[in-house]
């Protein structure tokens, strides 16, 4: 290269190796793998340290359970506006200014809540975090499947869900460590400012670099090639964007609301049925309130130590997960096999508390179980398979619109949570809950094709009836047949 090439500018910027870097192993690859796994720390950390502070407002501030419901509520409310800003945002200024405008405001949320001396704190507090992990799921999401390749694409996406459950267990860490010191709850939510903090200074590395989909979607096929080099190499970047051909501009959400086309709208059905279920299942529930689940049974610091165990091993399943099973084993299997572990272990979480009310063991073992399994297939998977069978024209704003049905499913059973507990006792939720993940399994079964080696491009042939796959690729999918 000659001092005057713009590949060699850019690589003496970004410090990437064009023409040399093998997919995935890149100084800007691995920048974007870091970014990934920041944002899905600052998220994780939020969502599990409210379980811990949940049981501690109540005595603080003299809650009440409906209050309670409110302030833990009111996020996946918030979520369904951020969701839609994110993937707008994304589609206008790029996935980087979009991440920035995340981490902000999961910082103002984490310190408005710290401060917090009135229910209305807490709820604005809990209003500008919604805004970020709305926006955050959708945008991160987005970026990581655009520039991963497609032969890593489920590794990389799902180190989204990792870190997420990774966060999860360091707030139900820290509610362990610091319960019962002065302000302890104000502890536990100020440090959720740490990660992003973190998140956004690292952004500010030129070696984080733009989405060349994005770059194509904006029409600069010759920015959207530089950085694709930097990303995978020169040879291989020529190649993909052989592949992708020449991109479409971001569509408006009409087309995504009423997609043109039964491909567009069979991928675009399956990746919101598969967001749902992610929410449907139970996870978020059991999340957010294992602390009231196991409290009738539990010390308060018991409680959180198994909120903790749980966790951990919530990440060494996903480990394995994300780094052997998604990308060797396939998306489908995995959705089938967690979906039916929930299945029986919701049952028998619903048996427990209806029957033997004093075991706390079976319901412990149920609830690991269910953590587990879930864990192991949907949790991972769900990230992966909704990002990569939508097309890049309709991504961002796609997931986001996934991300507002199953905020706004969220919503809703976060704050009947207490009052069903109440009414009805917990093994009627627990039941609701094994009967969606049968309906969830049935959904897999006849609606999700397996998309394992399928390059984003070729997406289509999954789904459009007019169109056969063809023998090729990495798994009998590279090209498709009229």
């Amino acid at each position: 290269m000659t001092s005057g090439d713009p590949d060699a500018k850019l690589v003496a910027t970004h410090g990437g190796k064009v023409g040399s870097a093998s997919a995935g192993s890149s100084v800007p690859a691995w920048c974007a793998r870091v970014v990934t796994c920041a944002t899905g720390l600052a998220e994780g950390y939020d969502i599990g340290s409210i379980s811990g502070v949940a049981v501690l407002l109540r005595q603080e501030m003299g809650l009440t359970k409906q209050q309670v419901g409110l302030v833990i509520g009111v996020m996946n409310y918030a979520m369904i506006v951020g969701a839609p800003l994110g993937g707008w945002y994304a589609d206008a200024a790029g996935r980087k200014k979009a991440l920035g405008a995340t981490y902000v405001f999961l910082i103002a949320g984490s310190m408005i809540m710290t401060f917090a001396t009135r229910l209305e704190h807490l709820l604005l507090g809990r209003v500008a975090l919604g805004l970020a992990i709305g926006a955050g799921f959708s945008v991160v999401t987005a970026y990581i499947t655009e520039v991963s390749p497609k032969s890593h694409r489920g590794t990389m996406v799902g180190l989204e869900d990792l870190f997420l459950v990774m966060g999860i267990s360091l707030g139900y860490a820290f509610n362990y460590l610091l319960a019962g010191i002065s302000n302890d709850w104000r502890w536990m939510v100020g440090i959720g400012a740490i990660p992003p903090a973190l998140a956004l200074a690292l952004l500010l590395f030129p070696q984080v670099l733009e989405s060349p989909r994005w770059h194509m979607l904006q029409g600069d096929r010759a920015e959207a090639e530089r950085t694709l080099a930097l990303l995978v190499g020169q040879e291989e970047a020529v190649k993909m964007l052989d592949e992708w051909g020449q991109a479409a501009p971001p569509c408006s959400w009409g087309e995504v609301i009423f997609p043109r086309g039964a491909w567009r709208q069979r991928s675009i059905l399956a990746a919101i049925s598969v967001t749902l279920m992610g929410i449907l299942c139970g996870i978020t529930t059991t999340t957010v309130y294992m602390g009231t689940i196991l409290a009738g049974d539990l010390e308060r610091s018991q409680v959180f130590l198994m909120s903790t165990l749980i966790g951990c091993l919530r990440v060494l399943i996903l480990l394995f997960a994300v780094f052997v099973l998604i990308d060797s084993w396939g998306r489908k299997p995995l959705m089938i096999v967690s979906l039916s572990g929930m299945t029986f272990f919701m049952s028998l979480m619903s048996y427990a508390y209806l029957v033997e009310a004093s075991a706390m063991p079976m319901k412990f073992s149920a609830l690991l179980g269910f953590n587990l399994v879930y864990s192991a297939g949907l949790g991972p998977v769900s990230f992966v398979y909704a990002a990569e069978i939508v097309p890049t024209e309709l991504r961002s704003k796609a997931l986001s619109l996934g991300t507002m049905l199953a905020r706004l499913t969220s919503g809703s059973m976060m704050m009947a949570f207490p009052l069903i507990e109440e009414q009805c006792g917990l093994h009627c939720i627990f039941t609701f809950f094994a009967m969606t993940n049968v309906i969830g399994l049935f959904v897999v079964l006849r609606f999700a094709p397996e998309t394992r080696g399928t390059s984003l491009e070729e997406m289509h042939c999954l789904f459009d009836p007019a169109v056969v796959p063809a023998p090729g690729g990495e798994t009998g999918r590279g090209q498709c047949w009229a």
